[in-house]
C-alpha cells in the first residue's frame, strides 16, 4: 500500500470510497491508503464511518487512524468530541487509534479523560493495546499535561462501586488506570517536581492499598 500511495490517486480513492461505502473489506483497504497517502479529501467520508457504531470495528479503526494522522486539528477534535458524546461505550481499540497519532495538548488531555470514562469495561486477559499505548503517550507528556491526566484519573478512581479494605477504596471499573497513574507519579518523582506532593496524588497512593 505504501508504494501504491506514492502516486497521485487521491481523487480516485475518494470516488472508490463513495462507490464502496458499505463494503467493509474495501473500506478497510482504502482507509489504509488514505492514512498512508495522507489523502485529506477523503477524511469527511471516513469521519462518518468512524462515528457509526454499526460499522465494522476494522473500518472504524482505520478511519480514525487516518483522521488523527493527517486531519486538521479541528477535524481531530470534532471527531474525538463526537465519539465521546455519542452515548456508546467506547471500544478500547477506538481509543487506541485516537491516542496513538496525536501530539498532546490540554484539549486532547480533556478528551482522553472523557474517553477513559466512557471506555468499555477492562477485561484482564483480553489484549486491546490501550494500556501499552497510554504508557507510550505518558512518556511524551510534560509535567503539566501529565499532572492534568493524573488528576483526571484520580476522579475516575473515586467512582463507585469500589474495591475496599478498611477505609481505603478504589473504583472497580477504573482500577486498571492505576498503572498509568503510577507511571505519571514516577515521572514526576524523577523530575523532582513538587506536583507529586499534591493531596490528590497522595490520596491515589494511599487508596491503592485497597487492591492488596
Amino acid at each position: 500500500i505504501a508504494k501504491i500511495t506514492d502516486f497521485d490517486l487521491e481523487d480516485e480513492v475518494l470516488l472508490l470510497i463513495k462507490n464502496y461505502y458499505d463494503n467493509e473489506d474495501v473500506i478497510f483497504f482504502l482507509g489504509r491508503m488514505v492514512w498512508q497517502g495522507r489523502f485529506t479529501k477523503c477524511l469527511s467520508l471516513l469521519t462518518s464511518i468512524a462515528l457509526d457504531s454499526k460499522r465494522n470495528m476494522y473500518s472504524r479503526r482505520v478511519s480514525i487512524r487516518a483522521i488523527m494522522a493527517c486531519g486538521e486539528r479541528e477535524q481531530k477534535v470534532d471527531l474525538w468530541a463526537n465519539l465521546n458524546q455519542s452515548g456508546e461505550k467506547l471500544d478500547r481499540q477506538l481509543i487506541v487509534e485516537l491516542v496513538d497519532e496525536i501530539d498532546p495538548n490540554q484539549e486532547f488531555i480533556s478528551l482522553l479523560i472523557e474517553s477513559l470514562r466512557n471506555a468499555s469495561l477492562y477485561k484482564r486477559f483480553e489484549h486491546r493495546g490501550l494500556t501499552t499505548v497510554l504508557e507510550k503517550f505518558v512518556e511524551n507528556l510534560d509535567a503539566i499535561l501529565g499532572y492534568e491526566l493524573l488528576i483526571g484519573i484520580a476522579k475516575l478512581l473515586t467512582s463507585e462501586p469500589f474495591f475496599s479494605i478498611k477505609e481505603y477504596q478504589i473504583s472497580k471499573e477504573y482500577a486498571w488506570t492505576l498503572k498509568i497513574a503510577f507511571q505519571i507519579i514516577e515521572k514526576l518523582i524523577r523530575e523532582r517536581n513538587p506536583l507529586v506532593l499534591d493531596d490528590r496524588v497522595i490520596e491515589i497512593l494511599i487508596n491503592a492499598t485497597a487492591l492488596e
